[in-house]
């Protein structure tokens, strides 16, 4: 299991990095990390590093964006390997963030 949290409520030149002009996420900057995470997922599980593996992302299945996230919520991301085949694996990686509206732990955003 991986897990990185992006502090955008306390760390505004990551914000900065990570908006568009009109305020709001640059997804494309966010699904870079998740295929960056899912990586690091990968060559953790199979010990990638340590035995000098390639691996590659060969698919995205799918990504479900179930919420809008302001630039001002931390961003959490959790990734995990859900699947080993004898030369494949698939990755889960879930992304939620802090909902102050309802006092809920975290909510799903993708």
């Amino acid at each position: 299991i991986c897990e990185v949290t992006l502090p955008f409520s306390t760390d505004s030149q990551l914000r900065g990095i990570y908006m568009n002009i009109f305020g709001n996420l640059r997804w494309g900057r966010i699904l870079e990390d998740l295929d960056v995470m899912a990586g690091s997922v990968a060559y953790a599980h199979s010990e990638g590093f340590q035995r000098d593996l390639t691996i590659v992302t060969a698919s995205v299945d799918q990504i479900d964006i179930r919420h809008r996230v302001p630039s001002t919520k931390d961003l959490h991301m959790k990734g995990w390997v859900q699947y080993v085949g004898r030369s494949s694996m698939e990755v889960k990686i879930s992304v939620s963030h802090l909902d102050d509206t309802d006092n809920a732990p975290r909510r799903d955003v993708a």
